[in-house]
């Protein structure tokens, strides 16, 4: 049986996608994907009533690697690029934080609201 190996932008792919089915399942309205303003990228854009989220999703080997990916840098562009999408809609927001350990097969998932605030204590 011949082995496959998939691109990091693949692998990303599928983490982004299974983190869209689950905003989902949860009410949101997906509002975008891949939204790029900038430099700025971020993987997701969900809203739920008056709160809209913008969601970097990290899909790695292990957890711990996942938790590293996230860079302050990162959030802070994020942010840009989120005050520069809300200027003409006045809602509520946050960058959310959703890490996904790929060797659990999708059974450890640590979902994290206001990633912001987490990481600029780190």
């Amino acid at each position: 049986m011949k082995h496959i190996t998939l691109s990091n932008l693949e692998k990303g792919k599928i983490g982004e996608e299974f983190a869209q089915s689950l905003y989902q399942k949860a009410g949101f309205d997906i509002l975008e994907t891949d939204l790029r303003i900038g430099r700025a990228q971020v993987d997701l854009v969900a809203r739920r009533k008056d709160l809209i989220c913008f969601v970097e999703v990290k899909y790695r080997r292990t957890m711990h690697e996942a938790h590293h990916a996230i860079k302050v840098a990162q959030l802070n562009r994020i942010a840009r690029c989120a005050d520069h999408y809300m200027q003409e809609r006045p809602q509520n927001w946050q960058i959310d934080a959703l890490l996904i350990d790929r060797n659990m097969n999708w059974q450890r998932i640590d979902n994290i609201p206001h990633a912001m605030h987490i990481w600029r204590r780190k």
